[in-house]
């Protein structure tokens, strides 16, 4: 290989590394998370701030198809900790469209329809939460509260039964339970 050869493979080789090494370096500042958008759906973050910071990550136009619906479920979930149970339903519908097969959503949906006095459809949410994930323990529970809520209680009492089996130590669930087994009916 004569020396021009050579020092013309070196130098594409060195541009090859350099151009990666830029590459490498500028990929954390492209690959926006919903965290860098303060798009949590956790309490951490006041709830104003993340509905701000969901809206601006779904206008972003940077997500689509399940991280999309997860700054869905952000945003509603920020709703629905603002009292706002309406537009909480309006972003868990939109997660469910985009990612049908997400126990979350319905979990969440059905949280913000119980809270807004819908027994029947929180129940319908939770039941199908459970149906996509039968080891989601908070619709379990959840479902078990809402039928207890409506004095169904041995429908009740079924399901914080299957919630203990998934989570021995769940309190709220073997309280519940408890206080319902002694119930007169």
């Amino acid at each position: 290989m004569s020396g021009i050869v050579r020092a013309a493979l070196s130098g594409a080789l060195m541009l090859s590394a350099t151009t990666l090494e830029l590459a490498s370096m500028n990929a954390p500042a492209l690959a926006q998370t919903l965290n860098d958008w303060k798009c949590t759906g956790n309490p951490d973050i006041p709830w104003d701030e993340q509905i701000v910071g969901c809206t601006n990550a779904i206008k972003s136009g940077r997500y689509t198809g399940k991280d999309l619906a997860a700054a869905f479920n952000g945003r509603g979930t920020a709703y629905r900790g603002t009292g706002d149970f309406d537009r909480a339903i309006q972003d868990y519908n939109q997660a469910i469209k985009l990612n049908p097969s997400d126990a979350n959503a319905f979990y969440y949906r059905g949280i913000a329809n119980g809270m807004r006095g819908e027994p029947d459809r929180a129940i319908q949410d939770f039941g199908q939460a459970i149906k996509i994930d039968p080891n989601h323990v908070g619709a379990l529970y959840s479902r078990g509260l809402t039928y207890s809520n409506k004095g169904l209680w041995d429908r009740a009492i079924q399901d914080y039964d299957e919630a203990i089996k998934l989570s021995p130590n769940y309190v709220r669930a073997i309280s519940n339970r408890g206080i319902l087994r002694q119930a007169p009916i």
